[in-house]
């Protein structure tokens, strides 16, 4: 007997599974409802030009969970806005579905001003960009933001408001997914990278809001 693919799209529905996929659906919306997270006395925003951004909750919770005091974030991981009121695992689960996990990143200076380049170069394309996979479930990929670090309009890298130390080593926050992309080559070639498989983003997004 030979082995052979099936193309599961092409597989007859059976009489009930619409029924039954969409009680699954409903039994953990349900469940995940239940679980409070937190109370927002604001409302949070996907856009970079609010006063109250979720990219700022991000990176402040990335950087809680690794234990940094630099961190790079992906606008795109939000997929919508957070409204001021009670917030549920479910809505943190609608907002953050990735399976993306923390990493830690440690660079000599004058990588991680390679690096703050490479995203520099590539935040332009990458801002629209329909990316599958590698843990992203998201539409567009976005653009990164940090915190920690600044680039001016002369190409010269701040850290803390400080210039670079091009010998001295720094340690960013950051995700899995940004090393798997082929976009930051730095972070593989010359990042001392620990990841931390015990949770994902959402869970640390959830234990941020919840301490604070």
């Amino acid at each position: 007997m030979q082995a052979r693919t099936i193309v599961t799209d092409d597989l007859p529905a059976v009489y009930g599974d619409a029924i039954e996929i969409n009680g699954y659906q409903a039994s953990g919306e349900e469940q995940l409802t239940k679980q409070v997270v937190a109370t927002l006395p604001e409302d949070y925003h996907m856009e970079l030009d609010f006063d109250h951004r979720l990219i700022d909750l991000g990176l402040a919770a990335l950087m809680a969970r690794t234990k940094t005091d630099i961190a790079m974030l992906s606008t795109g991981m939000f997929l919508n806005d957070l409204p001021a009121g009670v917030v549920t695992a479910n809505d943190l689960h609608s907002l953050l579905p990735h399976a993306v996990h923390p990493m830690r990143t440690i660079l000599q200076g004058r990588e991680l001003w390679r690096l703050a380049h490479e995203i520099m170069k590539n935040n332009r394309f990458l801002e629209n960009h329909r990316l599958k996979g590698m843990g992203f479930r998201g539409n567009l990929w976005g653009q990164v933001v940090w915190s920690g670090l600044t680039i001016d309009e002369n190409g010269d890298v701040f850290i803390h408001d400080q210039p670079i130390d091009m010998a001295a080593y720094y340690t960013i926050g950051g995700l899995d997914h940004y090393l798997f992309i082929p976009y930051f080559p730095t972070l593989e070639i010359m990042g001392q990278n620990t990841l931390s498989y015990d949770t994902v983003l959402r869970e640390d997004f959830a234990n941020y809001l919840h301490k604070e």
